[in-house]
């Protein structure tokens, strides 16, 4: 479960298993992306490196149409997403993360960072 409020108080747990995990975070902000920015309720098709070998930058192709790029270059301190293979491409949008004493990935919008 993932969400765009904070972590309740008292409820802050470890995200290094997401974090070493691209295939699956990458899901989860691309998911929420689509959701929230987008406002589309589609489902994952396939996730790939967009620069193989390299894992810092994920793509989630949902269509032939709409692949969202999910980037974690700001680990740990934040991701970004945004949608690709469409013009204009984004809007790109950026997350700060946490995780529950669950294990729960929750994400905030943040603003771009500098």
């Amino acid at each position: 479960m993932y969400t765009l409020t904070g972590l309740e108080q008292g409820q802050a747990g470890d995200c290094s298993g997401w974090e070493k995990d691209p295939e699956s975070f990458s899901k989860r902000v691309a998911d929420h992306y689509v959701r929230t920015v987008l406002k589309m309720g589609i489902t994952v098709k396939r996730i790939y490196p967009h620069y193989p070998p390299s894992k810092e930058v994920m793509d989630v192709d949902f269509t032939d149409e709409l692949t969202v790029a999910v980037s974690f270059r700001g680990l740990p301190n934040w991701v970004m997403a945004m949608r690709l293979r469409h013009q204009p491409v984004g809007p790109p949008r950026w997350y700060s993360y946490s995780c529950t004493t669950q294990g729960d990935l929750v994400l905030a919008e943040i603003p771009k960072p500098s």
